[in-house]
């Protein structure tokens, strides 16, 4: 991530404000995949996107950020929120993952997986059950290891409450969703000797349907080398199933090659494959 500072006449000249600089933080990435079905011709495609993060702080301590994260992936949404974060916490408002969003990487098992060729597809896409919106949300300090967030969802007519609990390398997550469907989540998450291990547990609701998402994984990392693997299934009004294993190896520079081999059944069609990925990270 490069950083630049801005003096108050560029302020000036980009958005009016006087008197005032800004920390400006740009990142982002940029990255080809090559996936190789079995049941599929092989495909190529190109991902990315680019974070611009303006932020300044007052005297009171409360730091406010602008953000506005510009995607080119497939059916993602671009971000857009402002945020307040200070010692009450960080609020954060508009386009942007939700906070549960914040919260689920530590203690899901999918995400561990190096990158998601074989789990996004039909009802395995649920078993995190955060998702982009146009929300209020709220993540509170953390406090003893308890830390609670919160989400308001008024266009999808949607409410999100979570809680973390982390005591030495052990994490505990719970996760309820309500709205046409409603859904709960209930998660772990340890680490031993270098070893990651997740897994988690949604059911989903809606009227009289109910279905279950369970997953597990795990993540080892030696050096510059990650190894990484996940499995999923579904009970109910669903039968989808997942299985994937993949490395990852850090080339320097930001720049990383992936490999998954991943098997699904999805609607009752199996699918194996490897997808391949280059990625560069700035």
């Amino acid at each position: 991530m490069r950083k630049v500072l801005l003096a108050t006449t560029a302020l000036v000249a980009m958005t009016g404000v006087t008197a005032a600089n800004a920390d400006i933080a740009i990142s982002g990435y940029a990255e080809f995949v090559y996936d190789q079905p079995s049941n599929a011709d092989n495909t190529m495609a190109s991902d990315g996107g680019i974070v611009i993060k303006a932020t300044s702080t007052t005297d009171s301590g409360i730091t406010f950020s602008a953000v506005n994260d510009m995607k080119w992936e497939g059916g993602s949404i671009n971000d857009a929120y402002v945020q307040a974060s200070g010692d009450f916490g960080t609020i954060k408002m508009g386009t942007s993952d939700t906070a549960l969003d914040s919260q689920d990487a530590a203690f899901t098992g999918r995400s561990l997986s190096i990158q998601g060729a074989g789990e996004v597809t039909g009802s395995l896409s649920t078993v995190l059950i955060g998702a982009d919106s146009t929300a209020f949300n709220y993540v509170s300090p953390s406090i003893n290891g308890l830390q609670l967030v919160g989400s308001i969802d008024e266009a999808n007519n949607r409410t999100d409450i979570g809680a973390k609990y982390s005591i030495g390398g052990v994490t505990l997550g719970y996760q309820t969703r309500s709205s046409a469907t409603d859904s709960t989540l209930v998660g772990a998450g340890v680490t031993l000797a270098g070893v990651t291990i997740q897994a988690a547990s949604v059911e989903h609701t809606t009227g009289s349907a109910k279905r279950k998402v369970q997953d597990i994984g795990f993540s080892y990392e030696m050096g510059d080398v990650t190894i990484a693997g996940h499995t999923s299934k579904a009970t109910g009004t669903s039968t989808d199933k997942n299985a994937e294993i993949g490395v990852m190896y850090a080339l320097g520079g930001g720049a990383t090659l992936r490999a998954t081999s991943y098997s699904n059944t999805v609607s009752s069609v199996d699918t194996t494959g490897v997808y391949s990925e280059l990625r560069v990270s700035f």
